[in-house]
């Protein structure tokens, strides 16, 4: 079983392989300008990198700076929910604060988290799954947070800023509901507050996103690729609810 990649070992996070490329959403048959088809690759150079098990965090720090500085989100709230909206795994976070928002809470002494699929719809709902593996005879269980999500412009100069002065945009959303291991509806952990990241970059098979939103080293990195919800699951030895 494959575990998130972070940047730092931790003993609930052991850095394994990432998702199968199967899984993910290819761009092709898509219609793209010069430029867009070398983001795919900067975009695919990335994905290989994390994905790793001896990963360069320089080679890693390099890419994601190309990949923010062509980045840019449409000019309508519309548009820029749709460039976000879909199922994304988690394929690599620099650290333990990074992934913590997208997450139930600490992961016990017996237990790994296995990976998070962050799913975002038009509509301002948002899940995230995070899928946990115990030590021993048992199978893979998955936790869901639930709640609403929206976009908001940072003011333009100010960190995270793209060279020419305009402001990426932030996503901010808070959980209002927990769907636990027995598919139970619960409150969500207390740790579920209003939570707020940078996009850094979103293409049709990427998404980078900054936590906190000022972050510009190379801590606070999280790199998702876009995933078919069923296929992610599969992978991760889950079942897709009904």
């Amino acid at each position: 079983m494959r575990a998130i990649p972070l940047g730092l070992t931790h003993p609930a996070w052991v850095p394994l392989l990432a998702a199968a490329a199967s899984t993910r959403v290819s761009p092709a048959g898509v219609s793209m300008t010069a430029a867009a088809t070398e983001s795919i690759k900067t975009a695919d150079k990335l994905l290989a990198e994390v994905a790793k098990t001896e990963r360069s965090l320089t080679v890693i720090a390099s890419l994601v700076k190309m990949l923010e500085e062509e980045s840019e989100l449409p000019s309508t709230a519309g548009k820029q929910k749709r460039a976000l909206a879909g199922s994304w795994k988690v394929e690599y976070a620099s650290n333990e604060a990074a992934i913590a928002p997208f997450l139930t809470g600490p992961a016990g002494p017996f237990e790994v988290v296995e990976g998070v699929v962050h799913c975002i719809k038009e509509s301002g709902e948002f899940s995230s799954i995070e899928v946990k593996r115990r030590v021993g005879p048992f199978g893979n269980s998955k936790q869901t947070l639930g709640g609403r999500w929206s976009l908001v412009a940072p003011d333009s100069g100010g960190i995270g800023s793209r060279a020419d002065g305009k402001p990426r945009m932030q996503m901010r959303w808070k959980a209002s509901y927990m769907i636990d291991a027995r598919g139970r509806e619960v409150d969500p952990p207390r740790s579920a507050g209003v939570h707020e990241a940078r996009v850094a970059h979103a293409s049709p098979q990427l998404l980078l996103l900054r936590i906190p939103p000022d972050s510009t080293d190379a801590a606070g990195l999280l790199v998702f690729s876009k995933v078919t919800l069923k296929a992610a699951l599969e992978d991760l030895k889950v079942a897709e609810d009904e």
